[in-house]
């Protein structure tokens, strides 16, 4: 069986929609691929574990549920840090904005 951070969005996508795969499986495994390749590769500033795991629950309760999501929905993703998320730190790389935390999304 080829792991859930070896395929595409597409395959992910199909996996979680068919009900072949939960969401929350498939973010287990890519927050495992963080904590296993992170060390060395620096490449996450901050991993929202909890609000990840809890967003994956959503997904598969709505699709169990037959609500209707959109075409991205269990496909796990990472936003670089030039961008404002709401209550995530975002310090665009810079020692001068460690500290800053924004109240709002970037549009």
């Amino acid at each position: 069986m080829i792991a859930f951070t070896d395929r595409t969005v597409g395959e992910i996508r199909t996996l979680v929609a068919s009900g072949e795969a939960s969401a929350t499986d498939i973010c287990r495994a890519y927050l495992e691929r963080i904590r296993a390749v992170d060390p060395r590769v620096q490449a996450f500033r901050a991993v929202l574990d909890t609000a990840a795991l809890e967003d994956a629950a959503r997904v598969d309760r709505d699709r169990r549920e037959g609500r209707g999501s959109g075409p991205l929905a269990g496909v796990p993703i990472a936003v670089k840090d030039v961008l404002c998320t709401r209550g995530t730190p975002t310090t665009c790389g810079s020692r001068i904005l460690e500290k800053f935390v924004p109240g709002f999304d970037a549009t």
